[in-house]
């Protein structure tokens, strides 16, 4: 075993504990006779005289006698202390001489110690040129170096680099075996192959990846401090990257050059505990005055230096990467070494530094979207939040630039090149992912303008509270995106990107937990665009909560403006105001806007306010949401209902607000979708093209026009009257100032297309001179009674005695066949009665259970169509039965089809009063249920407990209906005559005719083909699918019906 420095195993110096021989003061010396003892200087061979000298006058004992040289080794028996004379004019110990030998001791080992020495002379002085080699345990000799007892081998060979303790000529070399117990004969040691050499020494560590080859000059680490600074660390003569301590040891080596350090500077090395002691620590430094902040802890049981949470423990090796940029930069010049060791033994301690590496990391740099723009952050990491930062931990940027990875507690900044200004309007973007959550107290993600840590941080994990705490936090193994109207917390300018991963544990695990911030925008939200009369203006996007805190406590939860402004998009509960260019409302101002509603909550309403009050008077107009309002807001006529069929419904609404409002100034644009129920999420809805604009004439005022359509509807309407604006350039091209102007009473524009309705309504009931009540001369109650299913028409069956018609249905119907042969070019007036008020789905249909033409024999129809069940509540009025319901069909295990023939036979039309078949939709019904159904067919009688002819919403439900179209061709003519102020509607029919629906002569195909020419919505289209059920359907529709009921089949 080898105790020294280049490659051998010298122990460390330990103090205090002492043992001094008892000395004689006479001087005494004996000049004893010996062989020549061979040793080694520097390479050649050389002999010493074999006079041996007492070292220290008087230590040896009465009788002793002489080393017993032999050749190359000397054996000292009892007390002996033998001084040989060293050839010529001594040696010269320069820094890297190295005294070498074999050491071996007889067993047991009877002496108090033992030990070798270079000296100048032949006196123990305070200069210490002896090195204990083997001591009884409690011996210490504060005269020389003290080795730990290490003979564990029976021969151990010893490399003392003495040029490493001083440098000076030595002309003695002394052996000495010490023993002051009784006789002082016991003791025996073997000292052989002794040589000096000269053995260049090196400690290799990496710079920058370059290796660096740092002579062995141990220079002492702060000695006012530290007791035993002498004993040299020993580099491994197998591997020049690995230095062993041994006991109290405070060593430091002097770069080659200067070192400095920046923020990303990291040490990196290899750490082996044999021994712990007090303090086992690593340093870098600008001095030798060892200071607690330049070193790291990284074993011991004193608390001392900046204290690693990896801490080793005996047996262990550990590999340590450290990123010391993050504790301190600069310059510095020395690779410090600390093994603390402040009791007896003083030569305990043994530990192994190896692969020291020391270097730059190449970080990535952080990109970051700032306004669109991609922007490049150099990862520059700051301590933030003083001690809260264990610093020990890197932000670790991917290589993409995109991600910041936080592993352990972290509070970190990170330094823009150019500070961001961050206005009321500023938004932040980003991304979590929380891969692991253990010890995890909240992760944080902010913007801040100094590295002092407050409330700008805004907290998506943890349960620690704060005034930036999102309720929605990111769960372990999850990923959330989040959007922060940073800019309602602060407007400033600010310098670092902050992150934060708290962990308050103590030692290793401090180092858990890990999260991931990444795809971070920052951007001013788009200003909102509004249209004043004809022109744009742009409104700042700092929203504010409206009234106060009482309807919306969170203020982060904005609008979301799409990128050209024209569009507000809220969720959940969410009352935020922004203040608007003043405008004041007039008593003909009309607020004009689109409305999508994607889920419904309670209230969906826009307000015109002067004030942030909502409770002071009523400014706001709900348009959609299934509460009921009686204060503060306003209710629109057609509120905008949730879809059975698709995910948004999207309308557009002119409100005359003047006629609320006039006299008021706008000063606040208020949204509001209110949700109260449980922790107020969800809802969803859209306001865009908000337009405000006082209505009045200037085309209508003095020009008189004519202008021909296809069709007499409230589009081709709207369209004619905007050509003739274009041709106008005096006047706004605004169409619905006009109509709005127009019509003074329309205070929606529900209004204004019921106005234009009712002049196409009119058109058509000009050439519409029939009434259905004159085809009987028993008048209105008859036909009504017949369209129920009563009277003779539906009970009498032709018959003929004796050659004589009893009841002849060509002559008791005959004016049906005059009016027919009148329905070519003219119409006949929808009836006014109860089976046919109210078609919501506009479609109307008739069922037939029996024939009566020609025979006094019940005939049954032709059978198309299967009845499903009748609920009675669907028709009252003609069933004259309050509740009741009766089932055919869907049955499962019952016998089917036993309705018997059924014959159903529908229609239906548009939904702008304008279209032909809606003009003209009381044609078809008579076609159908006058002309073809009894008429020409003799089809008659109801499905019990239902009308005969009706709206299909009062209809049994049934598996289908046959169809029946309209076909006209028609001219119309939509004139205005402002000498009179009067609109009117020209309907000039050429011919009308009839067909199928289409080749499967379906009503419900054709209704659909209604929703492709948008004269119908998907929702309609699905409503008449629950009274149209299809073939084979019967099971389904009726289990639905039973279980309204509180029923379910068997």
């Amino acid at each position: 075993m080898k105790f020294l420095l280049n490659g051998s195993a010298v122990a460390a110096l330990l103090s205090l504990s002492s043992h001094v021989d008892a000395r004689i003061s006479v001087p005494q010396i004996r000049d004893l006779q010996a062989s020549n003892l061979d040793i080694t200087v520097f390479g050649t061979g050389a002999t010493i005289v074999a006079d041996q000298t007492e070292y220290d006058q008087n230590q040896n004992h009465e009788g002793a006698g002489y080393a017993e040289v032999t050749g190359g080794t000397a054996k000292l028996v009892g007390n002996m202390w033998r001084s040989f004379e060293l050839p010529g004019d001594g040696v010269k110990v320069t820094r890297d001489t190295v005294l070498s030998f074999d050491f071996a001791v007889g067993s047991p080992y009877g002496a108090d110690f033992t030990a070798i020495c270079a000296d100048e002379n032949t006196v123990l002085a305070d200069e210490r040129r002896c090195w204990v080699l083997l001591a009884k345990e409690g011996v210490y000799l504060p005269e020389m170096y003290n080795v730990p007892n290490t003979l564990d081998t029976p021969l151990t060979t010893f490399d003392i680099p003495i040029g490493r303790y001083f440098q000076t000529t030595v002309k003695h070399l002394v052996l000495i075996q010490d023993n002051d117990t009784g006789d002082q004969s016991g003791g025996e040691s073997t000292f052989s192959n002794i040589a000096f050499e000269n053995i260049p020494q090196h400690f290799d560590i990496t710079i920058n990846g370059d290796n660096v080859a740092i002579i062995d000059d141990q220079k002492p680490y702060s000695p006012s401090q530290q007791r035993s600074t002498d004993v040299p660390m020993e580099i491994s003569a197998d591997d020049p990257s690995s230095i062993t301590l041994h006991g109290n040891t405070w060593k430091a080596y002097e770069f080659p050059e200067t070192l400095y350090l920046n923020e990303s500077t990291t040490l990196e090395f290899d750490f082996g505990l044999t021994e712990k002691v007090e303090v086992h620590a690593i340093c870098l430094d600008d001095d030798t005055d060892n200071e607690q902040d330049d070193c790291f802890k990284l074993a011991g049981t004193q608390s001392w230096g900046r204290k690693v949470l990896k801490q080793t423990e005996v047996g262990e090796v550990n590999h340590y990467t450290i990123p010391i940029g993050h504790f301190f930069t600069g310059e510095k010049k020395y690779l410090g070494f600390g093994q603390d060791k402040d009791a007896s033994p003083f030569t305990y301690g043994l530990s192994t530094f190896s692969n020291i590496a020391i270097y730059d990391e190449d970080r990535a740099d952080l990109l970051i979207e700032v306004d669109g723009a991609t922007v490049t952050v150099p990862n520059s990491q700051h301590q933030y939040a003083g001690s809260q930062d264990t610093r020990e931990h890197v932000l670790e940027v991917s290589s993409d630039g995109l991600s910041a990875t936080m592993k352990g507690n972290i509070f970190r900044g990170v330094a823009l090149e150019t500070p961001l200004e961050i206005t009321k309007a500023t938004q932040l973007e980003f991304d979590v992912e929380l891969k692991d959550a253990t010890n995890v107290d909240f992760i944080g993600f902010g913007l801040e303008d100094e590295l002092s840590f407050d409330k700008d941080q805004y907290r998506v994990f943890g349960s620690k509270s704060g005034s930036n705490t999102f309720p929605e936090k990111v769960l372990e193994g999850e990923s959330k995106h989040y959007s922060i109207p940073i800019g309602i917390d602060m407007t400033t300018n600010v310098t670092y990107l902050a992150f934060v991963q708290e962990n308050d544990q103590s030692g290793e695990a401090r180092k858990s937990g890990e999260s991931t911030i990444s795809n971070i925008s920052i951007y001013e939200r788009p200003d909102i665009m509004l249209k004043y009369g004809d022109g744009m203006v742009s409104v700042p996007n700092d929203q504010v909560i409206y009234d106060g805190n009482t309807q919306d406590r969170d203020k982060r939860n904005i609008w979301d403006v799409s990128d050209d402004g024209l569009s507000i998009t809220m969720r959940d509960n969410n009352w935020k105001a922004v203040e608007v260019p003043a405008y004041s409302i007039e008593e003909d101002t009309v607020l004009m806007f689109d409305f999508t509603l994607i889920e419904e909550t309670e209230i969906h309403g826009i307000c015109l306010d002067d004030n942030l009050d909502h409770d002071d008077i009523t400014t706001c107009f709900k348009v959609a949401g299934h509460q009921d309002v009686e204060n503060n807001f306003y209710t629109v006529p057609d509120e905008t209902r949730p879809s059975i069929t698709s995910p948004t419904v999207t309308k557009t609404y002119a409100i005359r607000v003047g006629h609320f409002l006039a006299g008021r100034q706008l000063r606040n644009l208020v949204i509001v979708q209110d949700n109260d129920v449980g922790d107020k999420k969800g809802g969803e809805s859209s306001f865009s093209n908000i337009h405000l604009f006082n209505a009045e004439t200037c085309l209508l005022d003095d020009t008189s026009f004519t202008f021909t359509v296809d069709e007499c509807t409230f589009s081709k309407t709207f369209s004619g009257l905007e050509d003739q604006l274009e041709s106008k350039q005096s006047c706004s091209p605004n169409a619905w100032s006009e109509l709005f102007g127009f019509f003074p009473k329309a205070n929606y524009m529900y209004d204004v297309v019921e106005e234009i309705a009712s002049i196409c309504t009119l058109g058509y009931d000009t050439v519409s001179p029939h009434s259905f009540n004159h085809l009987s001369s028993e008048g209105y109650q008859f036909i009504e009674a017949f369209f129920d299913g009563d009277n003779k028409w539906n009970y009498e069956h032709d018959s003929i005695d004796d050659g004589v018609y009893s009841f002849d249905l060509a002559k008791e119907a005959g004016m049906i066949s005059v009016v027919n042969d009148k329905m070519d070019t003219e119409g006949i007036a929808w009836p006014k009665m109860h089976n046919f008020k109210d078609c919501k789905l506009r479609a109307a249909m008739c069922c037939w259970v029996e024939e009566r033409k020609d025979t006094d024999v019940t005939v049954e129809p032709t059978d198309n169509s299967d009845v499903c069940y009748v609920d009675f509540t669907r028709a009252k009025r003609s069933s004259h039965v309050k509740d009741g319901y009766s089932i055919y069909n869907g049955i499962t295990g019952a016998p089917t089809d036993v309705e018997g023939a059924v014959n159903c036979h529908g229609f239906a039309w548009g939904n702008d009063a304008g279209y032909a078949d809606s003009g003209l939709k009381g044609n078809t019904l008579f076609n159908v249920a006058m002309q073809e159904g009894l008429y020409t067919n003799g089809y008659v009688e109801e499905v019990p407990g239902a009308p005969l002819c009706a709206c299909v919403e009062q209809m049994p439900v049934v598996t289908k209906a046959s169809c029946t179209k309209i076909v006209v061709d028609q001219t119309v003519s939509l004139s205005y005559d402002h000498t009179i102020a009067v609109f009117a509607a020209d309907v000039a029919i050429n011919s009308i005719a009839y067909d199928s629906c289409n080749l499967e002569d379906s009503l419900s195909l054709y209704y659909a083909e209604l929703v492709g020419d948008l004269k119908a919505t998907e929702d309609e289209k699905a409503m008449l699918d629950e009274i149209l059920v299809g073939d084979g359907k019967c099971g389904e529709a009726t289990s639905a019906f039973l279980a309204t009921k509180g029923l379910k089949l068997a």
